[in-house]
């Protein structure tokens, strides 16, 4: 079974504060089941709607989310959509044109994204002229993120 489906099962009996005998009297299964639950061995589905139903949770199937189309700029919320005609431009080829508007907002998505670390590093590698306004950006936002 899934582990993200146990974590929530096992945090919604959590939440009930419910002991293993009252869950399992509850549901009509055996004591056992909840110790190899709440270890991740997993159960049967008929014993997982069983205690679904006991803790008044509904078990709903949904399709897998896919990856979002979108292009990475307006993935991020960045303001100018540099990258709108090629959805899967290189991240590094996308921190470098941001880098040159150098738009705080912009940067401090981008850092929250990547890191300022790596803005930092791929500022260095490009010419100063085209990243002096970045340069004066960087450090409020390395500070920011600090505090």
């Amino acid at each position: 079974m899934h582990a993200s489906l146990l974590d929530s099962l096992n945090r919604h009996i959590a939440k009930r504060g419910l002991s293993k005998r009252a869950l399992a009297l509850r549901a009509g299964v055996r004591p056992e089941l909840l110790s190899r639950l709440r270890s991740q061995a997993g159960c049967d589905t008929v014993t997982l709607q069983k205690l679904a139903d006991a803790l008044g949770l509904e078990l709903v199937l949904q399709p897998k989310a896919g990856p979002d189309p979108r292009p990475k700029a307006q993935r991020l919320g960045l303001s100018i959509p540099l990258d709108w005609s090629n959805p899967e431009i290189p991240d590094i080829a996308l921190i470098r044109k941001y880098l040159e508007h150098a738009n705080l907002a912009d940067l401090t998505r981008l850092a929250l994204e990547f890191g300022i670390d790596r803005l930092e590093r791929e500022m260095h590698n490009m010419a100063p002229a085209r990243t002096r306004a970045a340069a004066m950006v960087l450090p409020n936002i390395r500070a920011a993120l600090a505090s």
